[in-house]
């Protein structure tokens, strides 16, 4: 009987060392170290090498002794770009390490309209939309744009920045801004409402002229009416002309566009 019992705890001992327990990331009760996570911020993910275990604060977790690869990842589902800590750690045999991770925020800022010069503090920083590390607290931020006017805003937000809506400065002479027309008062949007509505409109124009054409073609081969014919030249005719002026058309746009 005691042979039978030795014998079966050979088989688990070597069942165990097959699959690696001893080897494992989390260690047995015998030969514990640990390790303490704080960050920061609070609800950062942290993994040891692929191994997952929780989120910061984590006080005492039990690992295995040696060097491991520590990384820290805060995923609040508002944010794809922020920063990811990885670093290298070292856990001694029955020791404990208390490790401090700094996780930098990254806050986006945003205006309407976009393309605003930012300053922080009065230095200048880039133009919106922007990425801005660490911004802080009490921070003036202040906004200028052409055609609005300047705005400053304090952060006091722990959070994302809020949008910042720019008002536009008014008319010259007290007329009514129109949204065809920059703050000087020329010509601003209204030759792209041109060429785009004309390339539409005459490629609309050229498609439904060719397809009519067809279809009166093909009654001219069964009947054999000239008058079908001549219209049948017409609508190519018609169709030719605005398919040239669609392309014009679309030429002066993308002219346009790669201007503004």
């Amino acid at each position: 009987m005691k042979r039978v019992a030795l014998i079966y705890f050979v088989v688990i001992l070597s069942i165990g060392k097959l699959f690696g327990q001893t080897d494992s990331l989390f260690e047995s009760q015998e030969y514990q170290s640990t390790l303490s996570v704080n960050t920061n911020i609070p609800g950062v993910k942290i993994f040891i090498d692929s191994n997952y275990i929780g989120k910061t604060p984590i006080y005492r977790a039990v690992v295995t002794s040696g060097i491991h690869k520590i990384t820290a990842v805060l995923l609040n589902g508002f944010r794809w770009n922020e920063d990811v800590y990885i670093d290298s750690i070292n856990i001694p045999t029955n020791g404990h390490v208390d490790k401090q991770i700094y996780i930098s925020e990254s806050s986006r800022i945003l205006t309407e309209p976009f393309n605003a010069i930012v300053y922080k503090n009065d230095s200048l920083i880039g133009r919106t939309p922007l990425n801005i590390d660490d911004l802080g607290i009490d921070v003036k931020i202040r906004f200028m744009l052409e055609g609005y006017y300047d705005s400053t805003v304090v952060n006091s937000f722990e959070g994302d920045f809020p949008k910042v809506f720019l008002q536009p400065l008014p008319a010259p002479d007290g007329k009514k801004r129109s949204m065809f027309l920059d703050s000087d008062g020329s010509n601003k949007l209204l030759p792209l409402y041109i060429a785009g509505s004309a390339s539409i409109i005459s490629g609309i124009t050229a498609a439904y002229s060719k397809i009519q054409a067809d279809k009166l073609y093909k009654e001219y081969r069964t009947t054999k009416n000239n008058q079908l014919l001549d219209r049948v030249k017409r609508l190519d005719t018609v169709s030719g002309i605005s398919l040239v002026v669609s392309q014009v058309s679309i030429a002066i746009l993308s002219y346009l566009l790669f201007n503004q």
